[in-house]
């Protein structure tokens, strides 16, 4: 006979052994982000966005994943890089003017077309990395296609330890190197 534990489960979220960390195929995907937040990196060197995104299509709808942005940093291109990418950001979901956000949650809600690459690395594993956001209209317009890029392959990430960084958003879908931290 099995003992009776009376575990009560109701605020506990269903995950995966391991964390749950789902690493979705490289390509071109529908999302949108549905949540956010601002504030200091670890090194309190600067400020970081997080972003996390929703998948809006099948078979991956309702799947999430999480991007960075390196909004603020004492290193000069760093913050070049992190505010580049913010405006791409900000084209891809039509904030009406994407010279300036005021809120991350003004680019909430809003769909658009994100490239995920997968990388390897010593330390954290596979894991999606951002590579392009595009509105849907640019996406359409440059002849893109959606879902799982069958010619892509995993970039393998020497084991530093560091997180991904933020990388620039020129609609280029090729690999970009790391910005040294």
């Amino acid at each position: 006979m099995s003992p009776n534990i009376n575990i009560d489960l109701k605020d506990s979220e269903a995950k995966a052994p391991g964390g749950g960390k789902r690493v979705f195929d490289a390509g071109w995907y529908r999302c949108m982000i549905v949540d956010s937040d601002y504030k200091p990196n670890k090194a309190e060197t600067g400020y970081v966005i997080h972003l996390e995104f929703g998948h809006l299509d099948e078979p991956y709808r309702g799947g999430k994943f999480k991007d960075f942005i390196n909004a603020v940093h004492v290193k000069e291109q760093v913050q070049e890089i992190g505010r580049s990418t913010l405006k791409a950001l900000a084209i891809a979901v039509e904030l009406p003017n994407p010279d300036m956000v005021e809120k991350t949650e003004d680019l909430h809600n809003k769909p658009l077309m994100v490239r995920l690459d997968q990388e390897e690395d010593d330390r954290w594993g596979l894991q999606n990395r951002v590579t392009g956001y595009l509105s849907l209209a640019g996406f359409e317009k440059e002849g893109h296609a959606a879902g799982p890029d069958p010619t892509a392959t995993v970039r393998h990430k020497g084991g530093n330890g560091a997180a991904p960084a933020s990388a620039p958003y020129d609609n280029n879908t090729q690999p970009l190197e790391d910005v040294p931290f």
